[in-house]
């Protein structure tokens, strides 16, 4: 157990790392940042990864690379390839109307989060 909660800090610190270094190039070498695309090609590239690692891995159960790459790393790196995997699972599954559920709960309440979370700190920092 413990073992796993290691691999899953290590993967995650990488990937942390990995966003935030594609985010410096990309900021350094595209002029006319108008678009967010460091972020859009995280979360694209992300998810090609955790569907490529998914498959690679899960003819191996249990895989020990699992925790360190799957959630790990690809946690770290975008959480967007796990919701986009999760995502595939319930179709997958035969779960479409649950699969429909989830993507739009997940986008409608995540931006209603980002308003409310913004909203509350302009009630209590002062510009």
């Amino acid at each position: 157990m413990v073992k796993t909660w290691i691999m899953v800090a290590m993967g995650g610190a990488l990937g942390a790392l990995s966003r935030y270094a594609v985010s410096l190039v990309f900021t350094t070498h595209i002029a006319g940042q108008d678009f967010p695309w460091p972020t859009a090609l995280v979360n694209i590239l992300g998810c090609f990864l955790i569907g490529l690692m998914w498959q690679i891995l899960s003819g191996q159960q249990p895989s020990e690379w699992h925790p360190l790459i799957v959630i790990g790393f690809l946690g770290g790196f975008t959480t967007f390839s796990s919701f986009g995997l999760e995502t595939i699972r319930l179709f997958e599954n035969g779960l479409y109307t649950k699969g429909l559920l989830y993507v739009a709960f997940s986008n409608i309440a995540g931006l209603v989060a980002v308003v409310l979370g913004v909203k509350l700190a302009e009630q209590f920092v002062v510009n």
